[in-house]
């Protein structure tokens, strides 16, 4: 049987090896946004700072207001889309977002250029002194503003020298103070139920002080040494659940003489297992896991209450200076340095002045150097296997510098074979030979006016070959010297310091064009996307420059070398495309007419009639018939597996509905999945829980059908994973969720703990198969090494089921 590891293996190989002629993308122009802001009420400027967010929220550009309150931002492109982000600097009004929304959700998206007017209110100032028990003004104090009832605060200050302010939207708060070990609500409140509120009113200032007196208990608490010395080292606690990897809470040691290295955590909750993972910031102690554990799943647990002293073991340091070929420091780049007995690598950043330093265990390393594209390994060698091995010892430094070799580079001029004339715009990979599973490139360039190019390396020299293709399919693609395909592809070798010449000289492109139409009314269809094959047997031809139909139906395949092709036509995107015809009116390659082109030709043939996509349309909510927002409807039943590939689906707006396609006509038992961390079970067509009960839609050319559905509670399956003898597994398993039927339900993982989270799943029969992502070892639940030994697992609808997944007892 083959693994499932091996399944996704082959799919990524196959992904990789297929190759076709993609246009980069021309750059954008630069264009303005610019803008004002303004007080909601009088109009007048005011003075703020804006934060410009792709629609992604990828922060882009900053700019502040200038006395008229205008401001401008230029790293933003012509035609690009938009958020910004305002933050009044004067202390009186609130934030927002242009032109007048609270967050980045409801702001419109702006296309540069673009000029916007934005319009703050004022808001309420609240401000107060927070002092100790003896009366000094506290320091270094977290405050948080919540308004009553509200399941978040809405805003936060910082208070120091005893003082702090914070502007609010008009309202009623309660005040949380912050600072280890003291946690309480103003004013003089051991929780939130008794806090005190006040009342923000607008441009009025609220005062609010208080007196920090009450102490949350200790709940980790230890001290860091040094493992030789016993001397108290500066160092840092980070405390996560040890049932989920969750993140708890993080401490750094007191820096004073007399408690120096003592940590504390305070305010976790009692009773619950914790693990700790300990960093010293001295540069000479390496971290670890308490006790002495590298990861996580092999640290102890500790429940709170608990005290946990570390020793910390001193480390030892790589460092260096790269320096470029002009004997200059190199001023960024990284190191990856990885340990010759098989342990994780480390990495470190090359600094400006071309220094970098790693503290790292004792033992022997390689140093691998990376600047911009180039890479190479410590000490001037091209490879891992010549590189120098560093051994270094506890409490060593040991210099690895480095001098970037001189590049290894292809370069050539690319000609037209027809004319001699040079060719702009070709573009070369340059792919290491020979091929182990998939082509590696590993530099590549485009040509000039002049047709020359110059491409570099990234890696050293060796044997190789190169691919010369016209992104704009006025010529036909070629290997090196003239080959049509990698396997038969000539090689050169490279060698650094000496540049290697190779030249090509392009013969012209064929060209074949028509038109995509209605089959049943003769109308141009938009969106039909032609593929080229070879015969009546061949491959799809390689470096060919498709077009799709545009609205007039017309369509294109560029940059065919003369030949007999079989033409394929399609509608959508994914492995799935609607209509899919080959000219004309054939079902399949081997049946399809062949059309003839000669060198640098333009052959245009007969329209070729497709089936118009259909469409299916629907609204989901759930159980009490409000609109579920960011479900999935997949037309083929499919639920997503970890490979989040999900071809042909839809997506629910904030009212429920989706209109799914252009598709295929056909037969369809679509299914819905709700949003990850929502509670609500997929289901199938016909308010079936299975696949093989749902209700096909059948759908004819042209036709939309409707799928809605009312979804019911999730039920979960979560679990833990323990060996034979009940103690608990190790982790690098995957776990698949499968109906009784053997089709895909969920997926989950077991890493960094013995423990996995729910799987959404409906009611119903499941089997669980596990896999071993490092030994290939699989078994199912419950303790069966075959599918047909395995126990199936009844959910009922809404129900939280948690089982122990025993593995079976290792052979012999």
């Amino acid at each position: 049987m083959r693994s499932a590891l091996q399944r996704v293996g082959v799919a990524l190989a196959g992904g990789l090896l297929a190759t076709s002629v993609v246009a980069a993308p021309a750059s954008a122009e630069p264009a303005a946004l610019t803008g004002t802001v303004v007080d909601a009420v009088d109009g007048s400027a005011v003075p703020a700072c804006v934060n410009v967010y792709d629609t992604g929220y990828g922060w882009v550009d900053q700019a502040c207001t200038d006395d008229t309150g205008t401001w401008t931002t230029t790293n933003t492109e012509a035609g690009g889309t938009y958020k910004v982000e305002i933050q009044p600097t004067d202390g009186l009004h609130l934030p927002g977002w242009a032109p007048d929304a609270p967050d980045f959700d409801s702001a419109a998206a702006v296309t540069a250029p673009a000029s916007l007017t934005s319009r703050v209110a004022r808001g309420a100032v609240v401000s107060g002194h927070l002092t100790r028990a003896d009366g000094s003004p506290a320091d270094a104090v977290d405050v948080a503003l919540w308004p009553v009832d509200a399941a978040a605060p809405t805003a936060n200050a910082y208070v120091s020298d005893g003082t702090w302010s914070a502007v609010v939207a008009p309202g009623d708060y309660q005040v949380e103070f912050s600072s280890a070990p003291f946690h309480q609500w103003a004013t003089g409140a051991a929780d939130r139920g008794s806090a005190a509120t006040f009342t923000a009113s607008t441009s009025q200032e609220s005062v609010v002080d208080d007196v920090l007196t009450i102490e949350e208990p200790v709940s980790l608490q230890g001290t860091i040494t040094d493992a030789s010395t016993g001397d108290p080292v500066d160092g840092c606690v980070t405390a996560y659940l040890a049932e989920t990897y969750d993140y708890a809470a993080s401490a750094c040691s007191d820096s004073q003489d007399t408690t120096r290295g003592r940590w504390a955590i305070y305010g976790l909750p009692e009773g619950v297992a914790y693990k700790l993972e300990l960093t010293s910031y001295d540069g000479v102690h390496l971290g670890e896991w308490a006790q002495d554990a590298s990861d996580f799943s092999a640290a102890r647990e500790y429940v709170t209450p608990a005290t946990v002293d570390v020793a910390l073991a001193t480390g030892a340091t790589l460092t260096g200076t790269l320096r470029g070929t002009d004997g200059q420091p190199v001023d960024n780049g990284y190191v990856d340095i990885e340990p010759d007995d098989g342990s994780p690598s480390t990495y470190a950043s090359i600094e400006p002045d071309g220094t970098w330093r790693s503290l790292v265990r004792p033992g022997d390393y390689r140093v691998q150097l990376s600047s911009g594209p180039v890479s190479q390994w410590a000490v001037g060698a091209s490879t891992r296997e010549e590189a120098t091995v560093f051994s270094v010892g506890e409490g060593q430094t040991v210099d690895a510098s480095d001098q970037l070799l001189a590049a290894a580079r292809v370069q050539g001029s690319v000609t037209s074979a027809a004319t001699g004339a040079p060719v702009a715009g070709a573009c070369v990979d340059v792919i290491r030979m020979p091929v182990v599973d998939w082509p590696e490139t590993v530099g590549q360039a485009c040509t000039d006016a002049s047709g020359h190019y110059e491409a570099d390396l990234w890696e050293g020299g060796g044997t190789f070959t190169a691919r010369i293709s016209d992104l704009e399919g006025r010529f036909v693609q070629e290997y090196y010297d003239g080959h049509a395909t990698l396997a038969d592809a000539d090689t050169f070798t490279v060698t650094r310091g000496r540049p290697t010449v190779v030249d090509a000289a392009l013969a012209a492109g064929s060209t074949i064009t028509g038109l995509a139409v209605d089959a049943k009314l003769g109308t141009p269809l938009e969106g039909a996307c032609p593929d080229a094959y070879v015969g009546h047997a061949g491959d799809r031809v390689e470096g060919q420059v498709a077009t799709c139909s545009d609205a007039s139906g017309r369509w294109t395949i560029a940059g065919l070398p003369a030949g007999s092709y079989a033409v394929h036509l399609g509608m959508g995107q994914g492995p799935y495309p609607s209509g899919d015809v080959w000219a004309f009116k054939a079902t399949s390659q081997a049946t399809a007419d062949l059309v003839t082109v000669k060198t640098g030709a333009t052959r245009t043939i007969r329209n070729v009639k497709i089936d118009p996509p259909v469409t299916i349309t629907g609204r989901i909510t759930d159980p009490f018939g409000n609109p579920v927002e960011g479900a999935t409807v997949n037309p083929r039943g499919l639920l997503m597996d970890r490979s989040g590939e999900c071809f042909d689906c839809a997506t629910t707006d904030a009212d429920g509905r989706y209109t799914l396609g252009p598709i295929a006509a056909g037969t369809y038992r679509p299914v819905v999945s709700a949003a990850s961390g929502d509670a609500w079970a997929p289901e199938w067509s016909g308010n079936s829980t299975t696949y093989e009960g749902a209700t096909a839609l059948t759908i004819k050319p042209g036709r939309t059908a409707t799928f809605s559905a009312q979804l019911a509670p999730a039920s979960t399956l979560s679990g833990e994973l323990v060996n034979a003898d009940g103690s608990p597994a190790a982790g690098g398993w995957i776990g698949f969720v499968e109906s009784a039927t053997g089709r895909h339900m969920g997926d989950f993982d077991v890493y960094g703990r013995n423990t996995f989270d729910g799987v959404v799943l409906p009611a119903g029969q499941f089997r669980i198969h596990l896999e071993n992502s490092e030994t290939g070892q699989q078994a199912w639940y419950d303790s069966a090494s075959t599918e047909s030994g395995a126990t199936l697992v009844t959910l009922a609808e809404g129900e939280d089921r948690h089982v122990t997944i025993h593995l079976p007892a290792a052979p012999g």
